[in-house]
């Protein structure tokens, strides 16, 4: 922090009753709401924090002022909240116990020569996340590169992922590097990986099993330095099953597990959310809502959000757009985007989804003997984690039961 010690006094010349305190590149904001105090924690991404972060915290302050005035918490809650800086104006805006247990964990096994796979519906921040993890590692100056499977064609993903030498193919003019090389002494993070086919699969298991790539129309292997990352929205288990994914690279694959939770699970996390979702569009548009009011909040709250929190960060630009400068996002604007979906059918999918996650919790608990550490690394949860869900569900084993 040492770089911006000196913008201090600006920043608090704007009349922002907060102060700062800071360890390493993490930063702790603390600030006067009309209830109290409230404290803010934003982790640094292993660089030192500009000032435009400080200022980033200060609009997080005001956001969250107004929303602890608005929104009373109950004791339990507490008035934390953990901002993550993945990379450059993206984050990861939480006070969900279970995201908070997630980035808790990424802090253990940031530095880890395992690969992780990263399971979560389309829409919940799977890429910020293995961002997350290459920030926090000691690789975090090398290379990030990303690539989603499902959007290049089972046919040219190998020379890709693996590069090619000239000739290997008809339009193969010259010899190329490809991701994995790319990516040396860094990261490479596959997305949608159930979408490779049979030959690249069998590439990655050599990869993990050797660090070794062979680029297509080459005899010579090469050895890469690469933290493998991989994400998916199926479950492999189930494609490992259909015969659609190898059974050995799935279990080299999940070594290291993340679930991440979808958004109707982190409904503590919609207002939060919305909020920083209408400052990045003051900042990136130009458009300055003033609010989203109290029955719009509402609507938020209640509808499913199949599309996670990727839908409603376009939901908050769509209706900032119809709202214009100077209006307010309201529950009539919002009808327009997602329909009012409040109400016995938001009630009737919340029991339904509640039902699938209750058994498939109960069937691991049951292949594992109910141990509940074994079951809470295989479902992407902590063991306190797992233990509020056996509490929630009132599971029990069979032996109890008979």
């Amino acid at each position: 922090l040492t770089p911006i010690l000196s913008d201090f006094d600006a920043l608090m010349a704007e009349g922002r009753n907060v102060r700062f305190s800071s360890r390493g590149n993490d930063l702790r904001v603390r600030f006067r709401t009309a209830t109290g105090n409230g404290f803010l924690y934003i982790k640094g991404n292993g660089r030192p924090l500009s000032k435009e972060d400080i200022l980033g915290a200060l609009r997080f302050s005001d956001l969250l002022e107004y929303l602890f005035r608005t929104q009373p918490l109950s004791r339990n809650e507490g008035r934390s909240v953990s901002i993550v800086i993945p990379s450059e104006n993206r984050y990861i805006v939480t006070r969900n116990p279970e995201m908070l247990d997630i980035l808790a964990f990424i802090e253990k096994i940031s530095d880890l020569p395992l690969p992780v796979l990263i399971y979560g519906e389309t829409g919940t921040g799977k890429e910020l996340i293995a961002r997350y993890i290459h920030r926090k590692s000691r690789r975090s100056a090398k290379p990030f590169v990303p690539v989603n499977c499902a959007n290049i064609p089972t046919s040219i993903l190998e020379s890709e992922l693996f590069g090619f030498k000239k000739g290997a193919f008809t339009d193969a003019y010259e010899d190329r590097k490809g991701w994995f090389e790319v990516a040396d002494g860094g990261t490479i993070f596959l997305d949608e990986v159930a979408e490779a086919g049979p030959t690249v699969q069998a590439k990655l298991l050599r990869f993990l099993e050797d660090k070794i790539i062979t680029p297509l129309g080459s005899r010579e292997s090469r050895k890469v330095d690469v933290r493998f990352l991989a994400a998916t929205n199926k479950r492999l288990e189930d494609e490992v099953r259909e015969g659609r994914f190898r059974e050995d690279l799935y279990y080299r694959l999940k070594g290291v597990l993340i679930e991440l939770p979808p958004l109707r699970e982190r409904r503590d996390d919609i207002p939060l959310l919305a909020g920083y979702f209408l400052e990045k569009v003051r900042t990136e548009l130009g458009i300055e809502v003033t609010e989203i009011t109290r029955d719009g909040l509402d609507l938020l709250m209640d509808y499913p959000w199949p599309g996670n929190v990727r839908e409603l960060e376009n939901v908050i630009k769509s209706a900032a757009v119809h709202a214009g400068a100077g209006g307010k996002i309201s529950r009539e604007i919002l009808r327009t985007l997602i329909g009012d979906t409040t109400g016995t059918e938001v009630r009737k999918l919340k029991a339904e989804l509640e039902d699938i996650e209750k058994k498939r919790i109960l069937r691991v608990l049951e292949e594992v003997g109910w141990n509940k550490s074994r079951a809470a690394r295989i479902l992407g949860l902590s063991r306190q984690g797992l233990i509020l869900k056996i509490k929630k569900y009132g599971l029990t084993s069979t032996a109890v039961r008979q």
